[in-house]
């Protein structure tokens, strides 16, 4: 989230330092805009799913070391979700949600493949290249060559920064702490997205102020207040164009990149005061900023901010969480440990006597995970807007940068999409990219081709997102 400046503030700043006003990133108010055309939920959860992939198109098959274990994919494989049962790790979560999902199955983070050693994987591989799709800057530690940053933004910052100006924030970023390799959103080149991991924090900063009883229609005091502005920002602007006239034609296009900026900031003003959404309320925020009680709260924090139609992209990057209140049978110091203990419990491996513990920790984690993206769509599911619902007006993406963490494995990654955003998305089905015959494993599609997909759900005008490392360009077939 970005920085924040009262409108009070604002209004004294335009009048008495009308040059410093361009460093304002947003402003914020106690008043909620009206409904943006559609919003998009990002929950990337760090360290992977429970897969028997290899970093090669190739599977295990159980017999070995490895679990041979894919818990993510549907028990068959009939195309829609209606009609079959939903795998280990969805079931008794999603029941009453089948018919608002899209499970994928084949897609590979071929910016990682193509530009990792040793076929993909590794974490700082994965991580810049997850949601960027990037070209990565490199460096060499300790003789291995290292990556250091993606040379672009992820897909979900693009996507804010086309939808900047539908709401008072462009992008709200949360996170559930835990074990991590570092971020997997960036701004842009050599730029990661920070993210409030703290709910009292992020609860202070979205709705302190927020009253329950507040009117949802506009008010005498909003109009004055927006009349108000409109002559404090008119005399701004007069004051530019009389100094446009002396300085030189550099500082001319400076002045006018202030005066735009002046201009979207009146528009995010106007939108503070404009009519709350009556679904709009105060959240009741208790607990500590600990996995097992911040998880449920940011994602009720992430529903809230969208009750109150806050901002277009929402964010909550769960990192590699060990959930020991869930119990820990298997007892790994680390999730990411728990995850590569999964190429040692297979019939040959070296704690094939541990299995059963292995997979009733393993599953408990994983469905806490998932759990969390249930509790995200039935909220939004469960929010009666003027048309329908706010999850029939809303995209939301589950993923992950690993499919198989035991071996770091970008093949075939996890990703489950919920919500039609106005019918652009057909709900209900399992979509299959993987062309291989059963047990085998081959896709040509990409990470690349499925934010190209988003991305021109939203109206983006754009033929392909991220580097040239994908098969083909452009969109999936068969999701829209």
């Amino acid at each position: 989230m970005s920085r924040y400046l009262s409108r009070r503030a604002f209004l004294r700043g335009a009048g008495a330092a009308t040059l410093a006003l361009p460093v304002l990133e947003s402003t914020r108010g106690t008043a909620r805009a009206q409904r943006a055309p559609g919003t998009f939920f990002l929950l990337p959860a760090h360290g992977g799913t429970v897969s028997a992939m290899n970093r090669t198109p190739s599977m295990n098959d159980g017999r070995g070391a490895h679990h041979g274990l894919h818990w993510w994919h549907p028990l068959t494989s009939d195309e829609t979700l209606r009609a079959i049962n939903l795998g280990p790790l969805h079931q008794g979560l999603f029941d009453d949600l089948v018919s608002d999902l899209v499970l994928l199955r084949g897609i590979d983070n071929e910016a990682a493949n193509a530009q990792a050693p040793h076929g993909g994987g590794g974490h700082r591989w994965v991580n810049v290249t997850h949601l960027t799709c990037a070209d990565a800057y490199t460096e060499v530690r300790n003789g291995k060559t290292e990556p250091t940053a993606p040379s672009g933004p992820s897909f979900d910052k693009v996507l804010a920064g086309h939808l900047a100006g539908s709401a008072p924030y462009d992008a709200i970023d949360l996170g559930v702490r835990g074990h991590s390799y570092g971020t997997v959103q960036f701004l842009g080149d050599r730029q990661p997205a920070s993210r409030e991991r703290d709910p009292r924090a992020a609860f202070e900063r979205l709705f302190a102020g927020l009253e329950a009883d507040t009117p949802a229609t506009p008010d005498v005091e909003a109009t004055r207040r927006q009349l108000q502005r409109g002559s404090v920002l008119d005399g701004v602007l007069q004051a530019f164009n009389q100094l446009r006239g002396r300085v030189s034609r550099a500082d001319q296009v400076l002045l006018e990149a202030h005066a735009d900026h002046l201009r979207g900031i009146e528009r995010r003003l106007d939108m503070l005061d404009a009519v709350r959404p009556p679904m709009c309320a105060p959240v009741e925020l208790t607990g500590s900023a600990d996995a097992e009680i911040a998880g449920p709260l940011m994602v009720d924090l992430a529903v809230q901010a969208a009750r109150c139609a806050l901002s277009p992209v929402i964010s909550l990057q769960v990192e590699d969480v060990v959930t020991g209140w869930l119990g820990r049978p298997y007892g790994s110091d680390l999730a990411h440990s728990l995850g590569h203990a999964g190429r040692e419990v297979g019939p040959t491996g070296p704690n094939a006597r541990r299995r059963d513990d292995w997979e009733r920790e393993m599953l408990a984690n994983h469905r806490w995970r998932a759990g969390l993206f249930a509790r995200l769509v039935r909220g939004l599911k469960e929010t009666v807007t003027g048309t329908g619902t706010l999850l029939d007006e809303s995209l939301c993406m589950y993923t992950s940068e690993f499919s198989n963490p035991a071996v770091h494995s970008a093949r075939d990654l996890p990703f489950l999409l919920a919500g039609s955003l106005h019918g652009t998305f057909r709900t209900g089905r399992f979509v299959d990219f993987d062309t291989a015959p059963e047990g085998a494993y081959a896709s040509r599609a990409s990470t690349h081709n499925l934010y190209t997909t988003v991305l021109q759900s939203f109206g983006m005008d754009v033929d392909h997102f991220g580097g040239a490392h994908a098969a083909y360009e452009g969109p999936l077939a068969g999701l829209t």
